[in-house]
């Protein structure tokens, strides 16, 4: 059987004691010891707050990993093919499924049932990320995770387009864990590549990709094995038997995401020379930090009495949505190609804003403004923003803006 060699570009990965791939490096690097501790995931605040608010662990695992192997990679989410592997999708949501077709009252809640179907985290990844493009869903038992990876290498090759590999496990409650013994919730995600360069890159055939190793190289790996060990039971720990591929005899290196905050301030000057708001209008300070997807920018203005949003001598709540879209438009100046400018973009809608106070010019401290990429294409983008106060925050939500298409 021929091989499909596909180049690794992001991993995510999320289990006990590992929260993300950064702390997941150090914890195979042998620098931070491995505790089987309760996972923790971040919230999912690309989806809207309605949609938020009916996933449970197994969609949450999927967007953490599924979002960290983007990043990772320095990847557009909308843009990517995907697959979806899991053995047994939602299992908290599939016994209280059963608990209540076993009850006296067998009305099943329609949330309940829409998350039960096995292809609900691709529907709400599509939300979370404006993705259209071609999206799989599977299952093989103890096979999932290699049919997942192989259907990935095979779309990776075959279109010669990234596919990212969304692979993830929960644990079944009793009586359920008795027949299908999963101990622990683990999700990886791989973002995959047609193979260009030896380095990183993947030889897949389904016989052999998760064989493990006859003999471990060195210590090395053999302290990674022993991590990996109280997890086998786990479908997605197949990732370990991959690794010995990804570099002979080599550990793979564990990196920081490429796509890393770049701490290049931007002062006053810069910012007004670039975004199309003079004068007192211009409310931004400074950037503090940016990256193909971020930027945080500081702000004192919401302070001065000139500002020209002030209304009665108070600066309201909502004005804060003006310096979101000042981030984002300084955030496309960062991104524009030298010497071209940005184009110009427009705010065209704003959703699922939430305040914690009224006004903005009681507040002491400086302002410091959070503006995420989610999406976007070359017609359109969508932030997510928040504005923080001493470490609170105070305002958020998410921002479309159209982009004007260049003359001629």
């Amino acid at each position: 059987m021929s091989a499909l060699t596909v180049h690794i570009d992001g991993i995510g990965l999320f289990g006990p004691g590992m929260n993300g791939w950064t702390q997941a490096c150090d914890v195979l690097a042998g620098h931070a010891p491995f505790e089987l501790a309760a996972i923790q995931l971040p919230p999912v605040d690309a989806l809207p707050a309605a949609e938020r608010r009916r996933v449970g662990m197994a969609i949450k695992l999927a967007m953490a990993s599924g979002f960290e192997a983007v990043r990772h990679a320095g990847a557009q989410a909308a843009q990517l093919d995907t697959v979806f592997s899991s053995t047994g999708g939602d299992c908290d949501n599939c016994h209280n499924i059963l608990e209540t077709l076993a009850s006296s009252d067998r009305a099943v809640s329609p949330t309940r049932f829409h998350n039960s179907v096995h292809n609900a985290p691709a529907g709400y990844w599509s939300i979370a990320t404006g993705c259209m493009a071609a999206s799989t869903s599977l299952c093989a038992f103890d096979a999932t995770f290699a049919a997942g990876l192989l259907e990935a290498a095979a779309q990776a090759v075959s279109t010669d387009r990234p596919c990212l590999l969304i692979a993830f496990d929960t644990a079944y409650p009793e009586p359920l864990y008795a027949l299908r013994p999963i101990p622990y919730a683990m999700g990886v995600g791989l973002l995959s590549t047609r193979a260009k360069r030896p380095p990183h890159a993947l030889h897949c055939a389904s016989r052999s990709v998760l064989r493990p190793p006859r003999r471990w190289p060195n210590q090395r790996w053999k302290h990674c094995a022993n991590v990996f060990q109280p997890l086998a039971a786990c479908p997605c720990c197949s990732i370990w038997h991959l690794q010995h591929r990804l570099g002979g005899d080599r550990l793979p290196q564990c990196t920081q995401p490429r796509n890393r905050s770049r701490p290049m301030k931007r002062n006053h000057a810069w910012v007004a020379a670039h975004i199309p708001h003079q004068g007192n209008m211009c409310l931004l300070d400074s950037v503090e930090l940016w990256s193909d997807d971020d930027i945080v920018c500081r702000a004192t203005s919401h302070r001065r009495t000139d500002n020209p949003l002030r209304n009665g001598g108070r600066l309201g709540i909502a004005n804060g949505i003006e310096f979101a879209a000042q981030a984002m438009a300084v955030h496309g100046a960062l991104l524009a190609t030298e010497p071209v400018p940005p184009a110009a973009g427009f705010l065209v809608s704003v959703r699922d804003t939430q305040w914690q106070r009224t006004r903005l010019d009681d507040i002491d401290s400086d302002l410091m403004v959070h503006a995420q990429r989610i999406s976007g294409n070359p017609t359109s983008l969508l932030y997510q923003f928040e504005l923080r106060a001493a470490d609170t925050v105070v305002l958020s939500g998410r921002a479309s803006v159209l982009i004007k298409a260049p003359p001629g």
